[in-house]
């Protein structure tokens, strides 16, 4: 919980479950928690009269190792600790597990558009995930566990526990407290997996959004407001490299065009190179002079830049255009004021 606290991307495209499981995974994965074959009863092995036994998740925590069962149990367990439903896989000779995304099966196409990834459990989404990949990406372990899901299934050869079902009929152990604690992966090795893995479920949650723009596109290359949705959605979603690679491509085609200078100005701004946003931002307001809006964009960048009274100048010419600006801009009205 605490990981999560700290590395969970802030609110976006991305469902909520499939977020926490993303950073709960890179954070195993950080930790150089490995998979290793039970080399007294390994799962793949076991006959029908032995039992295998499962490490408890802390124990695992603690010798940052395990096999099949080990691992989906770790995950499972963690996940569950943040209130989302689980369940363990029983596939022939190994165990993988899966995560409830929470959403019905008519919203799919929300976590993704190849149905070949999900797992339909009673009209809900849910998500498949290879534990034992633990040291590659998210992305390819999702792969492997909705792979292996969908083969199983179709041999009738799957059998899913979900967690909540066993606690009716099984209570769960109560231990001591543990006697170790776990250290805490480095931030600069857990933020970099989570970027990588972050841009490439955003970029292919974003892509579904552009789809109909693009499609537009494929029409008429030339299509400059197709091209202006495009880059907005990209830079709503964080994607800032490519929405300034979209404003460019317009303005290489329009150079006056004065809604991509201000959402260059706006990317630039978002990206905190207010400098280079208050250009973007001058170079509109001398198509559009009288545009109050536009003043204000130059007076903030200014102010962030440190030209305090360059943006007094302009704020007060953006209020005397257009009176309603520091009644909605009141919080940067009240910054000048001081």
């Amino acid at each position: 919980r605490q990981m999560i606290n700290q590395y969970k991307p802030e609110k976006s495209l991305l469902n909520d479950p499939l977020s926490k499981a993303m950073t709960l995974y890179d954070v195993f994965h950080a930790m150089n928690m490995r998979y290793v074959v039970d080399p007294n009863n390994p799962y793949s092995k076991l006959e029908k009269t032995q039992v295998d036994t499962v490490q408890y998740p802390r124990e695992t925590l603690r010798v940052k190792s395990g096999d099949c069962d080990d691992l989906s149990v770790l995950l499972a367990a963690s996940l569950e600790n943040l209130g989302i439903e689980t369940a363990i896989l029983d596939v022939p000779g190994h165990l993988l597990m899966m995560f409830n995304t929470g959403l019905p099966a008519s919203e799919g196409q929300l976590i993704s558009t190849d149905s070949a990834l999900l797992a339909i459990v009673d009209d809900q989404v849910w998500i498949p995930v290879e534990a034992t990949l633990v040291g590659a990406s998210f992305s390819e372990a999702w792969v492997e566990g909705a792979k292996k899901y969908h083969r199983y299934a179709k041999e009738g050869s799957l059998h899913s526990v979900r967690l909540h079902q066993v606690w009716q009929q099984v209570t769960p152990v109560t231990l001591p407290p543990a006697d170790f604690q776990v250290a805490v992966p480095e931030q600069q090795k857990v933020e970099s997996l989570l970027h990588r893995e972050y841009q490439m479920l955003l970029q292919k949650a974003v892509a579904r959004l552009v789809a109909p723009y693009q499609s537009m596109l494929a029409f008429d290359a030339n299509n400059i407001e197709a091209k202006m949705q495009i880059g907005i959605i990209d830079a709503k979603n964080g994607l800032y490299s490519d929405a300034i690679q979209v404003f460019e491509s317009i303005l290489s085609v329009q150079p006056r065009h004065t809604a991509a200078l201000n959402n260059l100005g706006n990317v630039h701004y978002l990206l905190k190179h207010y400098e280079k946003a208050a250009a973007y931002y001058e170079e509109a307001a001398t198509l559009m002079p009288n545009n109050a809006d536009v003043l204000v964009n130059i007076a903030m960048s200014a102010y962030q830049s440190g030209h305090t009274q360059r943006a007094m100048q302009v704020f007060k010419h953006a209020v005397d255009i257009d009176g309603s600006v520091k009644k909605r801009y009141s919080a940067l009205a009240s910054l000048l004021a001081k």
